[in-house]
Order: C-alpha cells, then structure tokens, then sequence
C-alpha cells in the first residue's frame, strides 16, 4: 500500500490504528434517543447530528479545489450499509453504529487522499453531560469485524 502514495498509506494507517483515547467527544443533537461520539481531531470534516440522521461534510470551498467524501456505516457485527460518496454524506442513526469517512482532494490535476474519521451511535445516555463518550466497546467488540470484513 506504501507504493500507492503517501495519501492512501496515511490513509491505511488511519482507518487500521486503535484511537490514541476512548474518550471521545459526543453530541446528541435534537435526538434524545442517540449520541455520536468522534474523535477530536475530525478535521477536516463537519459533523451535524440532526433527528434521525448524522450528516457528515467538509465545508469549506477553495477555488482550482474539489472535494468528495466517501463513506459507510457499519453495526458491530460487520453488517454495512452501501458505500455512499458526494460532498455531503447522510447516515441513519441507529445504536452500535460505526460510521467511517474518508476523502479525497483534486487540486492542479493531482489527487489525493483525506483523512480517515470516524463516528459512533451510541445511545443518548453514553453521552455525558461533560459531552465525553467511552467508545471502547466499539474499538474491541465493533471495529474488529468491521476491518476483517472490509479487508476482504
């Protein structure tokens, strides 16, 4: 993967490193049934929490420069959803979620690629009120099946 460039190999390591913490930053949003937890350094997405969904974008414009987002939510058994990509990407919330996006950038004809995030539906109560979430059980139970299912 190294000989695909340095874009996909930060890519690589990205979505295939356990986070640095467990305790993430969470929102619930207008929802009181969900809370998604991610970790700090997201940029250079943006995440909005909405009732039944988790819209993930990248924001800014720069002119000469496209973006397009590419993403997927999985539960913690592997099962994932279809493989969405645009400017702006949708999720349903739904509890024990994993939702991973990357991207890439186009500028002067070469592209390359964006960092891995990633985001996890827990229940409204995982959340605290200090806006801190514990995803460990998604980084030991969920995201292990997850990777070997997407490696395949």
């Amino acid at each position: 993967m190294e000989s695909a460039g340095t874009g996909f190999s930060m890519l690589y390591r990205d979505m295939t490193a356990p986070p640095t913490s467990y305790q993430w930053e969470c929102t619930t949003g207008p929802s009181t049934q969900y809370s998604v937890a991610y970790a700090s350094a997201t940029a250079p997405y943006t995440v909005s929490v909405l009732a039944s969904t988790l819209e993930v974008t990248r924001p800014t414009s720069t002119p000469g420069v496209s973006y397009s987002l590419i993403g997927m939510s999985c539960g913690y058994d592997a099962t994932c959803g279809d493989l969405k990509t645009g400017a702006s990407l949708s999720f349903s919330l739904q509890v024990d979620q994993i939702v991973l996006v990357a991207g890439k950038v186009t500028s002067n004809g070469i592209t390359n690629f964006m960092p891995a995030a990633y985001y996890v539906v827990q229940s409204a109560p995982s959340c605290s009120g200090d806006n801190i979430a514990n995803v460990t059980t998604a980084f030991r139970v969920g995201t292990p099946s997850v990777w070997t299912e997407l490696w395949k």
